[in-house]
């Protein structure tokens, strides 16, 4: 969120060689992550079939997931 604030995209990473981004970055034992920041671009640099990909997502609205304050009712069958 902080990098939002600062007009930046992060982006949480998984999938990669721990170990080798050890070695090759000589981070500690402790770091664990890897996250790609940058700024977002017009697009005009991508490869043609990448364009496509830069769509949003069929994902679930926040809505659907999440809620501020008590728990709505739904949830007290589960109790």
């Amino acid at each position: 969120m902080q990098a939002a604030i600062g007009g930046w995209a992060a982006h949480g990473m998984s999938g990669f060689d721990v170990d080798k981004a050890r070695i090759v970055l000589g981070a500690p034992h402790e770091f664990n992550v890897a996250i790609a920041l940058g700024r977002k671009g017009d697009g005009t640099h991508l490869a043609p079939a990448l364009p496509r990909r830069e769509q949003p997502s069929p994902r679930a609205s926040v809505d659907e997931f999440a809620a501020r304050g008590l728990f709505p009712k739904r949830f007290e069958a589960a109790r």
